[in-house]
C-alpha cells in the first residue's frame, strides 16, 4: 500500500499584519466542507497485488484526478502548509481569517496517477503528482482572474467588477504566466499519451508527441511520461494561428487507420464558430470549414449558433458529428468573466432542438445539420458508417444521454464521501433549497437569491454589457475592440451588476418549496441514426427552394443500454459497429450517481450488451465501494470483443476504526469477475478519465 505522506508547499504567503501575542501558532479558519484530499506519491512504489494479473498485461495506465486542496494558513509569516490526506475538503483558509471554498469537484486542483503493470511478474508500480501547484499560488495571492467551473461564493459585486477589469486588461500576460509556470492552470479531465505536440521554438526538446492532459478549455498541459512533472502549456492555436477560440472538447477523436488526431475549438462572440481540425502523425495540421450556422434554416438570424457546452463528439471513417445541445453560455460567453464561473453562465432551453453538425472528412466541408429533440450528454460511445437501400450514407453513433442538463447540478456531489458533514443541509437526501451558503439549490442558483447581485433568483438587470462594443467580442479574444484597456478599476465602479443570464423554467422551477424534487434519471445509451446524409446535404445546399423534402431532417434514436456513464469499449472497434460498452452505474448500496449533490457518490461497474438489451447486463457492485471509469484493455492474443480486462480505481468508505481506502480493481471483462486488486492507499481518489499504453509505448486504450 502506498504510504501516507505530508507535503510542505513550496509557496509562502506573507501577512502584513503584526502577529498578535495571543494568537495560536495555527488557527482553524471557517468550516471545511465537501471533498477530501488525495496525496501525491512522487517516488514510484510497488503496491500489493492480491490475485493474479494476466501475463500479457504490461504497460502504463494514466488517470486524471483532483487533489482536493486544503491549505492550512498559519498566522503571519509562517509558511502555507499542506497535508495529505488532510481533514479539510476543497477549502482554502487564507491569511485574513477567511475561507476560500472550491464548490465543484471539477475544480479540484489537478492530480495525475501513473500505474505501471507487469503481468509477467504480477507487479504494479505506482506514482502520482500534483500538476496545478501554480493554481494554489494564484488562489493564495488572491488572483481574481481564476475561472472555475463551479461558483465562487466569495466574490462580491465589486470583486466581480475587478475580475472583469483584470481579465480584459491582463489577457496578454496569460502566455507569459503559462510559460513561466506550466502548473498555473487547472487542466484535469482527460490524459492522453503520444499526443501531437506543436512545432516551433517554444516547444524545442518536447519531441513530436508526448503525454498531455486536456480539459474543456483551449489549453493542453504536457507532462513528463514518468515523473509526471508539468513541462509546458500550449493551446490548439499553436498548431495553426487560425484555430482560435476559448473552449474545446476534453475528448478528442483518433482515427486508428490514419493516426489522425481530431478535435475542435469553439470561438465565442458575436459569431459563434466551431473550428474543427486534424493533426497527422507527421505533424501536418488540416483545418475544416468552420461550423457557424444551422443549415436547417438559411435565415441569417435564425441560423446563427449559440455557444454550447460540448464535452465530446463523434467520428466515423467518413464524417465528424459535432453536437450543439441547447445548453448555452449566455451573452456569447461574456458572463463567464463576470461570474468567474462556467456553471453560472449556462442556461438550458429544452424547447429548442439539439443540433448535429456533420462535416465530410474528405472535403473538409460542413455539409449538413440534423435536428433532434433536446437532450444533454457528456460522453459519446461508438460511431460508424452504414448505407441505406438507396446507397446513401447513414451515420450511426451512440451517446450517454440525459433528458436535460440537470445532471450538471447533480455533479456537485461527484467525489464526495457519503455521509460527510453536508448531510445536515439536506432534505430527503437532496440539498436543501434553503440551505446553501453559496446560493445554490439542487445544484442551481438559488431561487431565493444570493448576495452575488441576484434578484428573485436571477441576475440583476440593472447592469451593463461589460466589456462589449456594439454587442460583440473581439474576434481573437484580446482587448482589441473593447473600450476598457485604459480604464482603471475605480472607473469601472459603475458596473453594479452583470448582464442577466437567461433562465428557462423547468419542471422543478415550477414546484412549491416544500415539494420533493423528482430525481435526475441516470443516462441511457441512445443510438442515433442520421439517415440520407447526401440527400440532406444536397437539399440544404440548394438555394432555389425547390428541393425541400430533406431540408429539415429529424434524427431519431433507440435505447440500446441503460444506466451507463463514463463509457468505454473495445478500442479496436473505433469507427466500427460494437456490441459491449463498459461504464459506471448506479449501486444498489447508495443513491443514484445522478442525484449525488449532497449525499456523496456510490457507483458500481456495468457491462452492457447493446445487442441483447438491458436484461443481459453484468455488474460488479459491492457495499461501500465507489468505482471510477472502467478502462477495457483487450487481450492482444484474441480478436473476441470482450476478451480482456477492466481496470478501475475503487474507493472504499471507512467505517468505525477502518479508514477510507482505494485500490486498483482488475476484472475479467467477459464475466465481470474479480481476478486481482492492488491496494493504493488509505485515502479516496476521485478520478475522471484514463488512458493505457502498452510496454512498447503504443497507445492501446486512450481518452
Amino acid at each position: 500500500m502506498a504510504p501516507s505522506v505530508e507535503i510542505q508547499s513550496k509557496y509562502q504567503i506573507q501577512n502584513t499584519h503584526e502577529k498578535s501575542q495571543d494568537a495560536p501558532v495555527q488557527q482553524s479558519v471557517g468550516k471545511p466542507t465537501g471533498h477530501e484530499n488525495t496525496p501525491e506519491i512522487l517516488d514510484p512504489v510497488k503496491i500489493n497485488v492480491a490475485g493474479s494479473l494476466p501475463s500479457w498485461l504490461g504497460g502504463v495506465l494514466y488517470r486524471t484526478a483532483t487533489w482536493h486542496t486544503n491549505i492550512h494558513s498559519l498566522i503571519c509569516t509562517h509558511s502555507i502548509r499542506v497535508r495529505f490526506p488532510g481533514p479539510g475538503k476543497f477549502n482554502i483558509p487564507l491569511g485574513d481569517n477567511s475561507m476560500y471554498h472550491i464548490q465543484h469537484p471539477f475544480d479540484g486542483l489537478s492530480l495525475v496517477h501513473r500505474f505501471e503493470f507487469d503481468g509477467s511478474s504480477n507487479t504494479v508500480t505506482y506514482n502520482s503528482r500534483y500538476t496545478a501547484k501554480g493554481v494554489e499560488k494564484r488562489i493564495i495571492e488572491r488572483d481574481n482572474t481564476l475561472l472555475f467551473f463551479g461558483p465562487d461564493p466569495c466574490k462580491t459585486v465589486f470583486d466581480k467588477i475587478s475580475s472583469v477589469f483584470h481579465h480584459i486588461t491582463g489577457m496578454g500576460k496569460i502566455r507569459d504566466r503559462q510559460d513561466n509556470d506550466p502548473s498555473s492552470e487547472i487542466i484535469n479531465v482527460a490524459v492522453t499519451p503520444n499526443y501531437p505536440i506543436p512545432r516551433g521554438e517554444r516547444f524545442e526538446g518536447l519531441g513530436s508527441q508526448g503525454l498531455v492532459v486536456k480539459t474543456d478549455a483551449n489549453m493542453v498541459q504536457v507532462l513528463d511520461e514518468v515523473t509526471l512533472e508539468p513541462k509546458k502549456i500550449f493551446t490548439y492555436t499553436d498548431f495553426e494561428p487560425d484555430i482560435i477560440g476559448q473552449l474545446s472538447a476534453a475528448h478528442h477523436q483518433e482515427d486508428p487507420a490514419t493516426g489522425e488526431t481530431v478535435n475542435f475549438v469553439m470561438e465565442m462572440g458575436a459569431m459563434v464558430q466551431f473550428h474543427v481540425f486534424s493533426v497527422s502523425p507527421s505533424g501536418v495540421t488540416t483545418k475544416f470549414e468552420p461550423i457557424y450556422q444551422n443549415l436547417v434554416d438559411p435565415d441569417e438570424k435564425r441560423s446563427a449558433l449559440k455557444p454550447a457546452y460540448v464535452h465530446s463528439f463523434s467520428m466515423t471513417e467518413k464524417y465528424i458529428v459535432v453536437p450543439n445541445y441547447p445548453y448555452w453560455f449566455s451573452y456569447g460567453g461574456l458572463s463567464t468573466l463576470w461570474h468567474g464561473s462556467i456553471y453560472e453562465s449556462f442556461f438550458w432551453d429544452g424547447t429548442k432542438p439539439t443540433l448535429f453538425h456533420v462535416l465530410d472528412r474528405e472535403t473538409k466541408k460542413h455539409v449538413a445539420t440534423f435536428q433532434a429533440d433536446a437532450y444533454f450528454a457528456f460522453h459519446t460511445v461508438g460511431a460508424w458508417d452504414e448505407e441505406d437501400i438507396d446507397g446513401d450514407d447513414v451515420i450511426v453513433f451512440d451517446v450517454c444521454a440525459y433528458e436535460s442538463a440537470d445532471i450538471i447540478g447533480a455533479s456537485f456531489g461527484y467525489g464526495k464521501k457519503t455521509g460527510d458533514g453536508e448531510a445536515a443541509s439536506t432534505e430527503n437526501g437532496r440539498k436543501s433549497r434553503r440551505g446553501s451558503a453559496a446560493g445554490l439549490e439542487n445544484g442551481r442558483a438559488s431561487r431565493r437569491g444570493s448576495a452575488a447581485g441576484l434578484e428573485n433568483g436571477r441576475t440583476s438587470r440593472r447592469g451593463s454589457t461589460v466589456g462589449m462594443e456594439n454587442g460583440r467580442w473581439s474576434r481573437r479574444g484580446s482587448a482589441a475592440g473593447i473600450k476598457l484597456a485604459k480604464m482603471d478599476e475605480e472607473k469601472l465602479s459603475f458596473l453594479v451588476a452583470p448582464p442577466p443570464t437567461p433562465r428557462h423554467p423547468t419542471f422543478q422551477d415550477n414546484m412549491d418549496d416544500d415539494e420533493e424534487r423528482p430525481p435526475v434519471r441516470p443516462s441511457e445509451v441512445r443510438r442515433y441514426r442520421l439517415e440520407g446524409v447526401n440527400k440532406v446535404a444536397y437539399a440544404q445546399a440548394d438555394e432555389s427552394g425547390a428541393y425541400t423534402k430533406y431540408k429539415r431532417p429529424h434524427a431519431d434514436y433507440t435505447v440500446v443500454a441503460e444506466d451507463v456513464e463514463l463509457p468505454r469499449m473495445d478500442p479496436r472497434r473505433t469507427c466500427k459497429p460494437y456490441r459491449y460498452v463498459y461504464g459506471v452505474c448506479d449501486s444498489e448500496y447508495g443513491d443514484s450517481y445522478a442525484n449525488a449533490s449532497s449525499a456523496g457518490l456510490i457507483t458500481g461497474l456495468i457491462k452492457a450488451d447493446t445487442e441483447a438489451g438491458p436484461s443481459a447486463s453484468l455488474k460488479w457492485d459491492k457495499p461501500g465501494c465507489s468505482c471510477s471509469e472502467p478502462i477495457f484493455i483487450p487481450d492482444p492474443e484474441s480478436d473476441v470483443e470482450d476478451h480482456g480486462v477492466i481496470l478501475s480505481i475503487v474507493n472504499v468508505k471507512g467505517e468505525g476504526t477502518r479508514k477510507d481506502s482505494c485500490f486498483m480493481l482488475v476484472l475479467d471483462a467477459k464475466d465481470m469477475s474479480e481476478i486481482a486488486k492492488a491496494d493504493i492507499g488509505e485515502y479516496n481518489a476521485a478520478t475522471f478519465h484514463g488512458s493505457f499504453r502498452d510496454a512498447a509505448g503504443r497507445n492501446v486504450a486512450i481518452n
